[in-house]
């Protein structure tokens, strides 16, 4: 006579199952298997997170968030529960207070995480608390100094809402964790170089978008400082130079980037709109 599981048991083989059922391409099937693993075995976390990844994967979101406040209910500092939490609620239910609790939960855990803070920032913009919402940036901008191309769309999304103070600040944060990275430049490896000099590229461009034309052609000559012959940073510079009406400077800037890019037409075109400029 075949002996009979217990609960606990049944429930961890049927976990078992979920995930070969999962990767089996089952989803749905993996779900049930990962519901019963959890009503034979109420406290059984795994099988609510399992559970709640895969309803959030089926796009069943509010299930999904069910079972993740059943996760961190049973384990109170489960951070990736309060993380896909925090992504879920502000990405697909639009519950942006929550979210924001809910990744301040997770940063509790884990102070340093780069994607918890933006995502904090993000919810933030959508509650329309600027401020607040610069500050998780420039948090975020400390932890990771290199991601210059978030920066970038933070900054051009507060441009794009018509909050060019706030985007000014983080340009500015940006500008100074771009000086401190260079601030012992014998210990920079060749990798840090480009990031820091992609970093001052993207920024020049932010500043360019938010017509802070002086600030744009600093943040050119730092990308230039590392990079002397580089055509983009040529070009950007160029631009701002021509808003302020230095012709001359701005047509040095555009042979610049055309010596380096013969077929660089956005150039040309500059090259000739500030020779015609000049010569009124």
């Amino acid at each position: 006579m075949p002996q009979t599981l217990q609960p606990q048991d049944e429930a961890e083989l049927l976990f078992t199952q979920g995930y070969e059922l999962w990767n089996q391409g089952q989803h749905t099937e993996a779900i049930a298997a990962y519901a019963k693993a959890a009503q034979l075995k109420p406290d059984y976390i795994e099988a609510w997170y399992y559970r709640a990844s895969g309803l959030e994967e089926l796009q069943q979101y509010e299930e999904a968030l069910a079972c993740y406040d059943e996760v961190v209910r049973l384990e109170p500092v489960h951070q990736y529960a309060w993380y896909r939490r925090g992504i879920l609620l502000l990405t697909k239910l639009q519950r942006y207070e929550e979210a924001i609790a809910s990744y301040d939960k997770f940063i509790e855990i884990q102070p340093d995480d780069y994607d918890a803070w933006n995502g904090r920032g993000d919810a933030l913009i959508e509650l329309k608390r600027y401020p607040e919402a610069v500050s998780s940036y420039n948090r975020a901008i400390q932890i990771n100094p290199t991601n210059c191309w978030d920066w970038c769309e933070r900054v051009l999304k507060l441009q794009g809402l018509h909050r060019k103070e706030e985007a000014l600040s983080l340009c500015k944060q940006i500008a100074t964790v771009l000086d401190n990275m260079a601030i012992n430049p014998e210990l920079i490896d060749s990798w840090l170089w480009d990031s820091i000099h992609q970093g001052w590229l993207v920024l020049g461009d932010c500043l360019l978008a938010l017509h802070s034309y002086s600030e744009a052609v600093a943040a050119c000559d730092k990308a230039l400082q590392i990079k002397p012959e580089e055509c983009l940073s040529c070009y950007c510079r160029a631009m701002a130079l021509e808003q302020l009406q230095r012709y001359q400077e701005a047509a040095k800037c555009y042979n610049k980037a055309i010596q380096t890019h013969p077929d660089f037409h956005e150039a040309i075109n500059g090259l000739n709109r500030v020779m015609s400029k000049s010569s009124c």
